[in-house]
């Protein structure tokens, strides 16, 4: 692991080696300075291990640790009694929970029996479904078949979404990220692409002249030398990492806690994969410590990746502008030039994520924030729905060649990179989001948004007060007042009510440019609703306990290696 680094290690038992078999030369002068060496080097090895021990996080450890649990079902009568809530609360939850059923029964027929296929024969589907991002694994027995929350779409208009069931749902789910446009602009941006397509048949390797044009807005938008097209925002990520690994010739990515830079286990964070990574280092965000550790390590470093979105806004509203306030985003906005600024003193690049950035604004992260990268990642909504992963940087860092070792070069290229569809979509959606009628559109959304936060949980506050919501501009999410081991469930009350959500639930939500004060009122009443509902039901109970889930990992983790022991020794 990148952590104990491994490298100076093997280092340092070499130097030991070699100092062990110094004695036997018998020259006491060159054997007591090899030692010295060896100790002076060992001195500074746990210095540095300190140091790193100080900011890193043990996520990606504990990613590997994960992998050996094992999680039970929860009993029947444990499952509506986790929180330690009396009978009469524990009653009227056993019936709440079939009456919920009952009417997801009559509200989606068509799409949980479509559900039901899907989960046995397209894995994406039941991987979304199970995975512990929707809930714990062991409440999922009791829900996942009849409180299927995924969505067969028969169309969209405006800000609705019309499910084969023919229920109208408003849309804040965000396709992801991809939607910040809304709907119709975005079926606008898609109109152009495929007239280019048409245009352009199957042909691929020839590239279209729009490309040209692509290039010159994006540079002159985002402030970069030159332009690299691929298929997601992940391999973009993985093309940047890539480039800096080629001209700084070092192995370590450094990337903070909380930022998301796609499914590559290269960069991946928390329960997910199991490799022990050398290459890729986890620091603490908003930590001294950290900074303070790439200027120590900097011999080690490729590059530092940040998504300032991310960092800013997915924990519990930590960084949220409406939500603990503006004093917040400043401190968040100041530690990312501080990054900047240890970056440029140490000479390693600086990569920007910016996959999510237009939902913070028309100019993206980078000036919202006053830092700029060495290298600056586009993904997500800016091809107006359209599938691209985008990296801008300067000339120094987009070189694949080493003008000096021509056999050795950096391979990144792929089928897909220039599509004419993508590329006439992109055209569209760039030429909309550098004008003045994008810069409007935003300014109004996001003063929408600072005004439907207050009245919003000023309505909360006077039914239900546990409940809130807090936006960062485009971004939004709801939190309780007291944690609950139940708090999963309100996203199924939110999509009876009428609202639908991103797969991950309801902690990641989305508007677009679309949404006006009629859509904003609509969503304060679908909140007012699900959480009448979820309080009426008693999931949410004012003496409630901490979750305790040991019992149900513990046991079962033991069992469970138990018999692959026994197996293993023929028992």
């Amino acid at each position: 692991m990148a952590i104990f680094m491994i490298g100076r290690l093997r280092k340092l038992g070499l130097c030991a080696l070699v100092s062990h078999f110094s004695t036997k030369i018998g020259v006491q002068l060159l054997t007591t300075g090899l030692w010295a060496g060896t100790a002076a080097y060992g001195l500074w090895y746990l210095y540095l291990l300190r140091m790193t021990l100080k900011a890193a996080t043990w996520v990606s450890l504990g990613s590997t640790l994960h992998s050996f649990l094992v999680a039970g079902e929860m009993p029947f009568d444990d499952w509506f009694r986790i929180d330690g809530a009396p009978e009469d609360i524990a009653k009227r939850r056993i019936e709440s929970l079939k009456d919920l059923k009952a009417r997801w029964a009559a509200k989606f027929p068509k799409q949980l029996e479509m559900g039901l296929f899907l989960r046995k024969h397209f894995s994406d589907l039941r991987f979304c479904a199970r995975t512990t991002s929707q809930t714990f694994a062991s409440f999922q027995n009791m829900i996942n078949d009849d409180l299927d929350p995924c969505c067969f779409m028969e169309k969209c208009v405006g800000k609705e979404l019309i499910d084969i069931d023919g229920n109208h749902l408003l849309d804040c789910s965000g396709s992801h990220g991809v939607n910040l446009w809304g709907h119709t602009r975005c079926n606008e941006f898609m109109k152009v692409g495929h007239k280019v397509q048409q245009d352009c048949g199957g042909s691929l390797g020839p590239l279209h002249p729009i490309v040209v044009d692509n290039i010159k807005l994006l540079t002159k938008h985002y402030r970069k030398d030159e332009v690299s097209f691929h298929m997601s925002g992940t391999e973009a990520v993985m093309c940047a990492t890539q480039q800096c690994r080629f001209h700084r010739q070092r192995p370590l990515i450094v990337v903070f806690k909380s930022n998301y830079h796609g499914w590559w286990d290269g960069v991946m964070q928390g329960i997910g994969h199991e490799r022990l990574h050398e290459d890729y280092l986890m620091l603490e965000d908003m930590s001294p410590a950290s900074l303070d550790l790439i200027v120590l390590r900097q011999d080690e470093i490729a590059g530092v990746l940040v998504d300032p979105l991310m960092g800013s806004g997915w924990d519990r509203g930590r960084f949220w502008m409406t939500e603990p306030g503006e004093k917040t985003y400043e401190v968040y906005r100041l530690y990312l030039r501080q990054v900047r600024d240890t970056c440029t003193k140490c000479k390693i690049p600086l990569i920007v994520d910016e996959c999510w950035s237009h939902h913070i604004g028309q100019e993206g992260a980078e000036r919202n924030y006053g830092i700029e990268g060495d290298l600056l990642v586009l993904g997500k909504p800016v091809a107006g729905s359209a599938p691209i992963g985008i990296v801008c940087g300067t000339s120094k860092f987009m070189e694949r060649l080493d003008p000096d070792r021509p056999a050795r070069y950096s391979l990144v290229i792929g089928t897909f990179s220039a599509h004419p569809q993508v590329m006439g979509s992109l055209n569209a959606c760039l030429k909309y989001v550098t004008s003045p009628e994008a810069g409007t559109h935003f300014k109004t959304l996001f003063a929408l948004v600072e005004k439907w936060v207050v009245s919003c949980n000023a309505a909360l506050q006077k039914e239900v007060p546990f409940v809130r919501v807090h936006a960062n501009r485009a971004v939004w999410l709801v939190t309780f007042e007291k944690n609950s081991p139940y708090e999963f469930l309100f996203g199924y009350y939110l999509r009876e009510a009428g609202l639908q959500l991103a797969w991950l639930g309801h902690r990641r939500m989305l508007f677009n440019l679309e949404f006006t004060q009629e859509d904003f009122d609509r969503l304060t009443s679908i909140i007012l609703q699900a959480a009448r509902a979820y309080q009426r039901d008693g999931w949410y109970w004012e003496g409630c306990q901490p979750l305790k889930i040991e019992r149900y990992i513990f046991r079962p983790t033991l069992n469970y290696h138990l018999s692959k022991l026994k197996g293993m020794i023929g028992l």
